[in-house]
C-alpha cells in the first residue's frame, strides 16, 4: 500500500534545491515518510497541504536566515571598508581622486558627443524628414549645394505622391527689427517659410494658433526670447514689427531653439509675397532649404532614384546637369562628408543655416575618453595590489577561521564598487566646476540644467558599474588566492605571483600617457604655430567694423573713414568686402582667349586703395591700386601665388 503512495514531486524537488541547507536529503526523506502515514491517516487533500505548508515555511526560513546574514556580513565589509579608508589616507585619496578625474573627462566627453549625436531627434517624425540637396555637374564644374530652387518644393509634392509636406527655409541675416521708437535691433537668424513648416518640424507653440499662424503674407512668428526682447510681458500675437521698413503682424510664440537643432531660428516669416523680390520659379537658383516629410512605410531608396531627375520636365536646355538628393534630417548635421559649396556667403548674409559637425572628431573623443578610463582603471588596481602585501594577513586569518575565497572576492569587489561611488561623487562635482571651462572649449553652452535633461545618470550608472567590475575584479581574484599557510609563516612570495601582469599593466599605463604626451605637445606646438605664423599680412591692432546690410555708411564709406582717420589714437583705416581668412564671395574666371571648359572658382575680396598698404601685404610683382589712377582700378585686379598657380604661371613676373 504504502509503494502506490507518490510524494508531491514538484516540492520535494524545491526542498531538495535549497542551497546549503543541513541533511536536505534526510530531511526530505522524513517528510516524505510523515506525508506517507498522514495519507493514510487523514487522505490525500490534507496530506499535500501539510507537505506544502512544510516546504513553503522552510524556503521562508532560509530567506530571512540568508537575507539577515548578509546584511550583517555586507555591514561588516562596509565597515572594514571605511576603516581601511581611515587607515591608508593617502593611498585611498590618490585612489578616488585618479579615478574620479578619469571619469570626469569621460563624462565630459559622452555630454559632448551625446550632444553632437541628438542633432534634430526631438521632432515627432524625425525618420520620415528629409533635406533635399542638388549635385550641379558642368563642364568645369562638380558642386554639392545643401540649397535648391525655390521652386523645388512645391514641383516635388505635386510630382511625388509618397511626399506629404513639402517647406522652404531662407535665411536672411542683419534685418533691422524695429517697435515703436525706442526698440531698434539688428537681427539675425531670421527665416522665411511656407505654412506647412510646423506639420514638417515639431515647434512648441506658446501662444497663437500653428494650422494659421503663416497663412498671410507679411506675418511673422516670433521666440519667447524675442517676444520678451521687444514686448517684455506685454501679449505679443497681433503686435506689428517694422522689419527692413516693412510691417510683420506677430501670429504666433514659439519655445526658444533647442541647441542641437540644424534651423537656428528667432524670427519665422511668411514665404507668400517674396515673388515681388525673388524668382521662386528659378530652378537654376540654390538660395532655399527645402525639406520634405514623406507618408508612412515609405521605400525612401526608390524616392531617392526617382527624385535625381526631378528638374529634368521643368528645365530646357543647359549647360549642367541636375541630380537632387535626400538627407535624413538626423544625419545632417554630420554631414561633412559631402562637400557642400556656398560660393556667395558674406558676413551679413550667410546660406549655411546649419552648425555642422565632424564624426571624425567624434571618434577622437571617444578614442580619448576611452583611454582616460583605461589609464584611470590601471592605476586603480595597480594602486590596490601594490597594497595588497599589507592586507595579507587579514586575508590569511579570514581564511583560516572559514571564510570560502568567494566571500573574500565579495568584500573586495565590494570596497572597489565603494571607492567607484565615491569617485563618481567626486566626478560629478568637478564636471560641474569645469564645465564652463569645457563650454568655451568646444563652443557650446551646456548648463546643469542641460545635464539633468540629457540623459547623463544612466551612462554614469552603467560606468560606474562598469568600473566597479573591471577596478575589483584583478585585485579582488589576486587577494583572494593567498595561501593561508604561507601567509601566517611570514613567507610574502605569494604577493608576487601577478607580478608579471602588473608590470604589463604599468607598461601600457605609461605608453598611454606617454602617447597623450606627444599628442598634446604636438597640438601645442601646431596651435602656437599658427598663433605665430606670418600670415602674409599685419594682423595686429586691427579692428573689424562690420557693415550691415542697407546701412548708408555703403555709399559713403570714404566720408566716414576720413572721419575716422582724424581720430588721434587711429593710424589709418581701409574699407573692404571680408577681411583675410574671412568668408568671401567668388567668382567664375578663364583668361581672355581661353574657352569656357578652362574656367575655375576663384574667391573675390573688393578693397579700395588703402588695404594693401594698411595690412602691409608685401606686393611680389606689378604694383597696388592707386587713387590717383581714378577709374582705371574699377577693372583691375590683383592675384595671390595660388591664383598664379592656377592659371599657370611659373613666378610673378612671367
Amino acid at each position: 500500500m504504502r509503494k502506490q503512495i507518490k510524494r508531491p514531486v514538484v516540492a520535494e524537488w524545491i526542498l531538495r534545491k535549497i542551497p546549503d541547507y543541513n541533511n536536505k536529503f534526510d530531511a526530505a526523506e522524513d517528510l516524505g515518510e510523515s506525508f506517507i502515514r498522514m495519507v493514510q491517516d487523514k487522505g490525500k487533500l490534507k496530506s499535500y497541504l501539510w507537505y506544502w505548508h512544510q516546504v513553503v515555511f522552510t524556503l521562508l526560513g532560509y530567506a530571512i536566515f540568508k537575507t539577515y546574514w548578509a546584511i550583517t556580513m555586507l555591514r561588516n565589509y562596509i565597515k572594514i571598508a571605511f576603516r581601511n579608508i581611515m587607515r591608508f589616507r593617502i593611498y585611498s585619496c590618490i585612489n578616488i581622486m585618479g579615478l574620479a578625474i578619469g571619469i570626469a573627462c569621460c563624462l565630459l566627453i559622452i555630454i559632448y558627443v551625446n550632444f553632437e549625436l541628438s542633432y534634430d531627434n526631438y521632432h515627432k517624425d524625425a525618420d520620415r524628414i528629409y533635406r533635399v540637396g542638388v549635385n550641379i555637374k558642368g563642364s568645369y564644374y562638380d558642386w554639392f549645394y545643401d540649397g535648391v530652387s525655390g521652386a523645388v518644393a512645391p514641383a516635388l509634392l505635386k510630382d511625388y505622391p509618397q511626399i506629404e509636406y513639402a517647406v522652404r527655409l531662407l535665411r536672411r541675416n542683419s534685418r533691422l527689427v524695429k517697435y515703436g521708437d525706442s526698440k531698434k535691433f539688428y537681427e539675425n537668424k531670421f527665416f522665411y517659410s511656407d505654412p506647412e513648416i510646423f506639420k514638417v518640424f515639431t515647434f512648441s507653440f506658446l501662444k497663437g494658433n500653428p494650422e494659421s499662424a503663416l497663412n498671410r503674407p507679411d506675418t511673422v512668428i516670433i521666440t519667447d526670447e524675442i517676444s520678451k526682447k521687444y514686448f517684455s510681458e506685454d501679449y505679443p500675437i497681433g503686435k506689428v514689427l517694422s522689419i527692413d521698413n516693412k510691417d510683420y503682424t506677430v501670429t504666433g510664440v514659439i519655445a526658444n531653439v533647442p541647441e542641437n537643432s540644424q534651423i537656428q531660428y528667432n524670427f519665422i516669416a511668411s514665404i507668400e509675397g517674396l515673388e515681388s523680390r525673388w524668382d521662386l520659379r528659378d530652378w537654376g537658383s540654390t538660395m532655399f532649404r527645402c525639406y520634405i516629410k514623406v507618408h508612412e512605410n515609405v521605400d525612401i531608396e526608390n524616392l531617392k532614384k526617382d527624385i535625381k531627375n526631378a528638374a529634368d520636365k521643368y528645365m530646357g536646355e543647359r549647360d549642367a546637369t541636375y541630380a537632387y538628393f535626400l538627407q535624413a534630417i538626423k544625419d545632417v548635421h554630420m554631414s561633412s562628408n559631402i562637400k557642400f559649396f556656398r560660393p556667395f556667403e558674406r558676413y551679413d548674409f550667410r546660406f549655411d543655416i546649419i552648425p555642422y559637425g565632424n564624426r571624425l572628431y567624434l571618434y577622437i573623443f571617444s578614442i580619448v575618453g576611452v583611454l582616460i578610463i583605461i589609464i584611470a582603471c590601471i592605476n586603480f588596481i595597480n594602486l590596490t595590489t601594490a597594497l595588497s602585501a599589507m592586507r595579507a594577513k587579514e586575508v590569511g586569518v579570514r581564511k583560516i577561521i572559514g571564510a570560502h575565497r568567494r566571500q573574500l572576492i565579495k568584500q573586495f569587489m565590494g570596497e572597489s564598487f565603494l571607492f567607484v561611488c565615491f569617485a563618481a561623487s567626486s566626478a560629478i562635482v568637478i564636471t560641474v566646476i569645469f564645465l564652463p571651462y569645457f563650454n568655451e572649449i568646444v563652443g557650446v553652452n551646456f548648463s546643469i540644467q542641460n545635464l539633468m535633461k540629457s540623459g547623463l545618470f544612466f551612462p554614469l550608472f552603467f560606468l560606474m558599474i562598469l568600473l566597479g567590475v573591471i577596478t575589483g575584479s584583478y585585485p579582488a581574484f589576486v587577494l583572494s588566492s593567498f595561501k593561508p599557510v604561507l601567509i601566517l609563516k611570514g613567507n610574502s612570495s605569494t604577493s608576487t605571483k601577478s607580478s608579471l601582469l602588473r608590470k604589463i599593466l604599468v607598461v601600457g599605463q605609461f605608453f598611454i600617457s606617454i602617447v597623450f604626451i606627444i599628442s598634446t605637445i604636438v597640438m601645442n606646438k601646431q596651435l602656437h604655430y599658427m598663433q605665430t605664423t606670418n600670415l602674409g599680412f599685419e594682423k595686429e591692432q586691427k579692428l573689424i567694423l562690420p557693415v550691415k546690410t542697407g546701412a548708408s555708411i555703403t555709399k559713403n564709406y570714404e566720408t566716414i573713414k576720413n572721419d575716422f582717420s582724424k581720430h588721434p589714437g587711429i593710424l589709418g583705416a581701409a574699407a573692404s568686402s571680408g577681411v583675410p581668412g574671412g568668408i568671401w564671395g567668388g567668382q567664375s574666371v578663364r583668361l581672355g582667349g581661353e574657352t569656357d571648359d578652362k574656367r575655375q572658382w576663384m574667391y573675390c575680396l573688393f578693397i579700395d586703395e588703402d588695404f594693401i598698404p594698411e595690412y602691409k601685404i608685401d606686393v611680389l610683382s606689378g604694383r597696388a591700386f592707386s587713387r590717383e589712377r581714378g577709374l582705371e582700378n574699377e577693372r583691375t585686379y590683383m592675384i595671390n601665388e595660388a591664383a598664379m598657380k592656377a592659371f599657370g604661371w611659373r613666378s610673378p613676373e612671367e
